[in-house]
């Protein structure tokens, strides 16, 4: 295994991706705030027993969000921009950390029991990154050339592709990256004890639903 650790301030080459970044978790986190405030004003139109299952199907889709975003800063940590990534998560997908936060999305519907908001939530942030990844390819193709190219054309943008799975460990310990990502991975959590409240809230009517969702 091989580790690089850096507990500095990022390169200056990842100044394109760091900005995007804070627009696109800006606004990927008000749109979730406004979905998750409609989704207090709801009640889950399954039974108890499902409503159980579809919670815990949301804590293990946010928990593999959070693993899973930690894994992929561990390969691209402070060197986002500076070099082509192709190893560990990024073998499998360009994108894991867009891949794996679209999950964490999907987990915050499944936690308020609701299969719909789950499969809504997926749909809108895989959009958001789709729009995101687009321009950081063009970045990465005037700045890599055939390389880049060549690892396009055998990588999926978005879905993982297991069969492309492999174990190389140049891992970089960057700990301000890793920081950032469990602190934004952890907002995946967030819903957690918030549903167990609202549940409470609605069973002894203090608080009425408006609709319910399925």
């Amino acid at each position: 295994m091989n580790l690089t650790m850096d507990i500095g301030q990022p390169a200056k080459g990842a100044s394109f991706t760091s900005v995007d970044q804070k627009k696109r978790v800006f606004f990927l986190r008000m749109l979730s705030t406004a979905l998750g405030l409609a989704l207090l004003a709801s009640q889950s139109g399954w039974s108890t027993s499902v409503q159980s299952s579809l919670w815990w199907a949301g804590l293990a889709f946010g928990t593999i969000c959070l693993f899973g975003r930690i894994w992929s800063i561990l390969y691209i940590g402070p060197v986002k921009s500076l070099e082509l990534v192709r190893n560990g998560p990024f073998a499998m997908t360009r994108n894991p950390l867009y891949f794996f936060s679209s999950i964490g999305a999907a987990g915050i519907g499944l936690m308020f029991g609701s299969i719909g908001a789950a499969v809504l939530l997926f749909a809108l942030a895989a959009q958001i990154f789709a729009i995101t990844a687009r321009k950081e390819e063009r970045f990465l193709d005037r700045r890599f050339g055939t390389a880049y190219r060549d690892y396009c054309r055998v990588t999926p943008r978005f879905w993982l592709n297991p069969l492309r799975f492999n174990l190389n460990r140049n891992l970089h310990l960057d700990a301000a990256s890793i920081g950032r990502t469990l602190v934004d991975g952890m907002w995946f959590l967030a819903p957690l004890p918030i549903v167990v409240l609202l549940n409470d809230l609605h069973l002894h009517g203090v608080v009425a639903a408006l609709f319910t969702l399925y």
